[in-house]
């Protein structure tokens, strides 16, 4: 073979390896960004965000409020994290499909991988991420009276649902937005005779019967919504706060 056509055979070779190479992104590229766009993104999980939102009771003065503390936890969890809703009243019954799970597809701190990704498809996956979730959780606030606040058997039901199943060093973050007013047959903080006293009430078998070790290592945020009653005072955030404690949560933060 002589030196022009070796020369013609190599750059043939060059043009077929630069094209299938790009034929292999654009392949690439359209199928993440079809599993992006329609939510079907893999989820991963060693982070999991789950939002307990307390139903039990109307939400009007910090509704607002409430609903951005739920949207930042979103916005702040990072790509193909899993990010679930639930209703208190759902979970303390004991019903596993929450009322909205998903993954989101793109944080805000995460870069764009330029061979296989596009920056505006992305953009585009996650502004419907964040639209979902404000569009279910401005429903879920929309909530009436109900009898009971079993707050403690919410709580236990969702770490168990969706902690229990994650490997040991995985993020475990859950955040609640309620009054924290836990009020059963068992236990009413509304009770003058039932001190909020937590020293007291982990010795009940009542306790020891929700205490679990699905809260061990988890992240804990409590936006704590603001009620007339005198009962909500001081000593509700000290009993959660040794609540949480003694299940060995990471951290424990209450935001009023």
């Amino acid at each position: 073979m002589d030196r022009k056509n070796w020369v013609v055979g190599a750059l043939l070779l060059v043009v077929l390896f630069a094209a299938i190479s790009g034929i292999a992104r654009l392949w690439m590229r359209d199928r993440a960004q079809k599993e992006m766009l329609t939510g079907n993104c893999k989820i991963e999980r060693d982070f999991v965000s789950v939002v307990l939102i307390d139903d039990t009771d109307p939400i009007t003065l910090e509704r607002d409020e409430a609903a951005a503390f739920i949207l930042k936890s979103a916005e702040d969890s990072p790509r193909y994290s899993r990010f679930a809703l639930y209703k208190l009243s759902d979970a303390a019954a004991g019903k596993k499909e929450p009322a909205l799970e998903l993954c989101n597809p793109f944080g805000k701190t995460d870069r764009v991988n330029k061979l296989t990704e596009d920056a505006n498809e992305l953009k585009r996956a996650r502004n419907k991420f964040l639209r979902e979730v404000k569009k279910i959780t401005q429903s879920l606030l929309d909530v009436q009276e109900k009898p009971f606040s079993p707050i403690m058997e919410g709580i236990r039901f969702v770490a168990v649902t969706e902690f229990f199943p994650l490997k040991e060093d995985a993020r475990r973050n859950l955040i609640v937005v309620s009054d924290m007013m836990q009020n059963t047959r068992d236990f009413s903080m509304f009770d003058k005779k039932q001190q909020k006293e937590f020293d007291r009430f982990k010795r009940r078998p009542y306790y020891r019967r929700l205490k679990t070790k699905a809260l061990e290592n988890a992240r804990v945020s409590v936006f704590e919504l603001t009620r007339t009653s005198p009962a909500q005072d001081d000593g509700v955030i000290r009993f959660w706060e040794e609540y949480f404690r003694d299940q060995k949560t990471e951290t424990a933060d209450f935001v009023r």
